[in-house]
């Protein structure tokens, strides 16, 4: 993947031993926005989630893994669960025996299982992979994979374990992999392009995921009393897909695509959404 120079696509959980938590069953999406928007108030941007608190979300068959990145640089732990019942309940799958300091990017692996990206020495904070073949009890090396998009524990962006300029002094939910990836810089939602970063149109942003031709993003939005789903592919506008009455674009969000299920975690909601997008 080209990022920039050929360009480069989720939380404030409580940490802990391996336990089993609560968390609030997947919702029915909302109706779609009313056409006639214009008694919603003017937007605002959402906040800049703390790079140590932002979140990350993939799915995979039956199994949702979620996390919160944590700091290597500044000792704030990260936090790694798992659910197979569509965030009813998580388990705690973090790789502490390892000694990981940082959980910088998680993706689904052979259905069940996953690969991270991960620092784990406090000294360099240097990214290492990390893969599980068995729901997250143990994790092996592996290299970082090739074309990969994410922030390191520096905040530095990186293609695979290549460093690359960013668009913006704060990039957020970096996601994708080559031949596409998307980030936001001030909640404008930005692909990579050939020789840049490309604008998509959607703005106000919290959350986006990438797949190979199309971007999700959770965004607050005119009309919207709540958090707004869209969808865009590549030189195409902007499509709404659901608005959230009880999600809140104020709060922490991942947003992550898998098949014909969207999964969105904002605040302490899980909620799954059904899905016409194409990965």
């Amino acid at each position: 993947m080209a990022l920039v120079v050929g360009a480069l696509v989720v939380l404030a959980l409580q940490k802990g031993s391996d336990r089993a938590a609560s968390a609030p069953r997947p919702s029915v999406s909302s109706p779609p926005l009313p056409a006639d928007p214009t008694a919603s108030p003017s937007l605002t941007a959402p906040p800049v989630v703390a790079r140590e608190e932002e979140r990350l979300l993939a799915i995979g068959d039956g199994v949702v893994w979620r996390g919160v990145t944590g700091s290597c640089v500044d000792g704030v732990e990260p936090l790694l669960e798992r659910s197979t019942n569509d965030g009813a309940t998580w388990t705690d799958v973090t790789p502490r025996y390892r000694g990981v300091t940082q959980v910088l990017r998680v993706d689904p692996f052979a259905g069940t299982q996953a690969d991270l990206v991960v620092a784990l020495d406090a000294e360099t904070c240097e990214p290492q992979g990390l893969r599980t073949f068995s729901d997250g009890v143990y994790w092996a090396d592996q290299a970082v994979p090739d074309g990969v998009a994410y922030l390191a524990a520096d905040g530095g962006l990186r293609d695979g374990e290549v460093g690359v300029e960013a668009p913006c002094a704060e990039p957020r939910s970096v996601r994708g992999r080559e031949p596409m990836a998307v980030l936001l810089c001030d909640g404008k939602v930005l692909v990579s392009g050939e020789t840049d970063w490309e604008e998509t149109g959607l703005e106000h942003a919290t959350a986006v995921f990438a797949g190979t031709e199309t971007v999700v993003a959770a965004h607050s939005a005119v009309g919207c009393d709540g958090l707004a789903i869209s969808t865009v592919a590549s030189g195409e506008e902007p499509v709404l897909l659901s608005c959230e009455k009880h999600l809140d674009p104020s709060l922490a969000t991942a947003v992550a695509v898998s098949g014909d299920r969207i999964a969105v975690w904002n605040g302490d909601a899980l909620t799954m959404l059904a899905s016409a997008v194409a990965e």
